[in-house]
């Protein structure tokens, strides 16, 4: 990076496999495709994955973390069909076999969310491509959910993703997208700073608290939604996440009335919102025709998505809306959009 004169990297991607520069590895070509897109791409092969520090050789991307097990699906490569350990892995230097771990994409993706917690994660490769939806796993012998929600990334681009992922830099660069959650999103990934007790405040590097602390905290989480463990391990209740946002500056709850943390779970929710809408400003400009709408509201969120829309002028409706669907099942089919689509085109 000194000898290039680089400050940072846009893209870092993290793979299973040894860097080799030559089309018949996948990371290589894709290495090589942004960089002719202008972007800076650094390249981590075969980190060590027993702690987060490899995956900090490079520092912290400007735009997002690529992540791939490789050429192969990790556990075909190190196992074999009678489910013994494989000694060689021949996209290693001298066919050493070890220097991968066992569900590769997910070990990597939790390394990079430790490294720098508020960078995205884009999954893809043959691993993430199989692994995309609803699987069998052989290796277990069970039905195992899709790699995305196990490695809790942000995307995931399958098959041949060349033109998906320059259009994901692009976007990503350009500010158009937002990845925000109203469950598992970090506070520290919403904003780097808070108004305490009249005075703005740096966060703390550490994931003591999610939006979901936020919208429990404001009476705006819907029920039944939060499905992750806290970070603390402690109880799902106002006053355990009024305790958790506190730590994120510094503070215990005792610091200030509850007032005073309400204050600051309404900053974080704002600034979601901010976000939001900067991104489909960005949008509409460059569309004027998408400023006519409306905006189809999906997933957990759908309450965040039509205050936004009402605040740009937009019309918004409901994913359910745009179904047959009976009363009692409006919401799920919204929280569930892209499984309630699929079962829509099945039938």
């Amino acid at each position: 990076m000194t000898a290039l004169g680089w400050d940072a990297c846009d893209i870092v991607l993290v793979t299973g496999d040894a860097y080799v520069d030559h089309p018949s590895f996948g990371m290589a070509i894709i290495g090589r495709l942004l960089e002719a897109q202008g972007f800076r791409v650094g390249i981590i092969a075969q980190p060590d994955w027993q702690s987060a520090e490899p995956f900090k050789a490079l520092g912290k991307p400007r735009l997002f973390f690529g992540v791939t097990g490789g050429n192969m699906d990790s556990m075909v490569n190190r196992y074999t069909a009678d489910r013994r350990l494989r000694h060689d892995d021949a996209y290693t230097p001298a066919g050493e076999g070890g220097r991968r771990p066992d569900r590769c994409t997910i070990v990597y993706a939790q390394r990079c969310r430790e490294a720098f917690k508020d960078v995205p994660i884009v999954l893809g490769g043959i691993e993430a491509s199989l692994r995309r939806i609803a699987h069998y796993d052989y290796w277990s012998d069970k039905v195992r959910r899709s790699v995305l929600a196990d490695a809790k990334a942000d995307l995931l681009v399958y098959g041949n993703a060349e033109r998906a992922i320059v259009e994901v830099a692009q976007r990503l660069a350009a500010g158009e997208l937002v990845y925000t959650g109203l469950v598992r999103g970090f506070v520290m990934a919403t904003a780097d700073r808070a108004p305490v007790a009249g005075a703005w405040t740096a966060l703390v590097n550490e994931n003591f608290a999610t939006m979901a602390d936020v919208h429990r905290i404001l009476g705006t989480l819907p029920t039944g939604v939060d499905l992750m463990p806290t970070a603390d391990g402690r109880d799902k209740s106002v006053s355990a996440s009024r305790a958790r946002l506190a730590r994120m500056v510094g503070s215990d709850a005792v610091d200030a009335d509850d007032k005073a943390w309400d204050l600051v779970a309404r900053w974080f929710a704002e600034a979601q919102r901010r976000a939001i809408a900067d991104a489909a400003m960005l949008v509409m400009s460059r569309c004027i025709a998408a400023s006519a709408g409306p905006v189809i509201a999906a997933g957990i969120g759908v309450g965040v998505v039509a205050e936004v829309a009402q605040r740009l002028g937009l019309s918004c409706q409901r994913f359910d809306a745009l179904l047959d669907v009976v009363p009692e099942a409006r919401d799920t089919v919204c929280h569930c959009a892209p499984a309630a689509a699929l079962t829509a085109l099945a039938s």
